[in-house]
């Protein structure tokens, strides 16, 4: 197969998480997504946060530090979700992605926005994508 770099490229994705229930145990979930590969030069973009690590400041205190840090990652954290958000692009009503009342949710920006309010979820996509657009498949 020929190799169209102008191409967009849109890959049907499992993305396979864990997260702690409310009675403390572990919960596995699934769901399918279409995900857009980005180019290299739109994704870079996205995670400047990966290149400015926090630096303790001489004589800083523990507690300072402590927020430094919790700033990063915040900052990281949001980095993650804008890149998903530009990402993930779709959803088949079987897809594993339901409302609270069990009925398949139909993808729009709205429910994507929900599912990136998990930070077990945000991990798990980003992860999911990183080995999808390496070629690379869990369990290789």
């Amino acid at each position: 197969m020929a190799f169209r770099p102008t191409a967009r490229i849109v890959t049907r994705e499992t993305i396979e998480m864990k997260h702690i229930g409310p009675d403390g145990a572990v919960v596995d979930r699934s769901c399918t997504v279409l995900m857009a590969m980005r180019r290299a030069s739109e994704a870079a973009q996205f995670f400047e946060a990966l290149r400015t690590p926090p630096v303790r400041a001489d004589g800083q205190s523990d507690e300072a530090w402590a927020l430094t840090q919790k700033a990063a990652f915040q900052r990281l954290a949001r980095s993650d979700a804008s890149f998903l958000k530009t990402v993930i692009v779709g959803w088949d009503e079987g897809s594993g992605i339901e409302d609270d009342d069990g009925r398949p949710l139909p993808y729009s920006p709205e429910a994507v926005d929900l599912l990136l309010d998990h930070d077990w979820f945000v991990t798990a996509a980003v992860q999911t994508y990183n080995r999808a657009s390496s070629g690379a498949r869990r369990g290789n």
